[in-house]
């Protein structure tokens, strides 16, 4: 009997080891759920509502010089002689999610006003150090929508060319603007 209760031992045992690695061989799935959410907000437009005029000078002949447009559509110039009265300042109507914050970035590269008439023959001015005003808003990283909109004024610096050509110039600029 000894020896059929060592061989009962031993089957149990067996079984046992079979069992353990049946269940270390077995897999397990585990599924859970998750949330999610959005929010949409009203998408950013912007339109120029007033285009930008450096209006009209004379510039050197033999020497080079700037006309600067303020925010405020005054002018002032470095040896050019300023005719008329003021230039217009741009000005762009901005929408969005009333109460968000958004920046604003004005071009930074130089932006060629291109001669259109005749005469002028493809010549080009460029402008460059431009600028942005919203009342009451010294930062344009950091502009809030209140009410959902705000008015861009923008400025320049127009870089008159040595015995620039007579006629009319006509040229773009792009300003971006983001959701902070």
């Amino acid at each position: 009997m000894k020896t059929s209760l060592k061989i009962f031992a031993l089957g149990l045992v067996l079984v046992g080891f079979g069992m353990n690695v049946n269940a270390q061989t077995g897999t397990s799935t585990l599924s859970t759920g998750g949330t999610a959410a959005a929010n949409v907000v009203k998408a950013l437009t912007m339109a120029q509502s007033t285009p930008m005029d450096f209006g009209t000078f004379a510039g050197l002949a033999g020497a080079t010089s700037t006309v600067v447009l303020a925010t405020s559509g005054s002018r002032s110039a470095s040896t050019a002689d300023i005719v008329g009265g003021n230039g217009v300042a741009g000005e762009f109507l901005l929408t969005g999610q009333s109460g968000s914050l958004v920046s604003i970035t004005m071009p930074t590269s130089v932006t060629n006003l291109i001669g259109t008439g005749a005469a002028v023959g493809g010549d080009n001015m460029t402008i460059t150090a431009t600028t942005g005003w919203i009342t009451d808003q010294a930062n344009l990283a950091s502009v809030t929508l209140t009410g959902g909109s705000i008015t861009l004024k923008v400025g320049a610096t127009l870089n008159v060319g040595i015995d620039q050509k007579v006629g009319p110039y006509a040229g773009t600029y792009t300003i971006s603007v983001n959701y902070n």
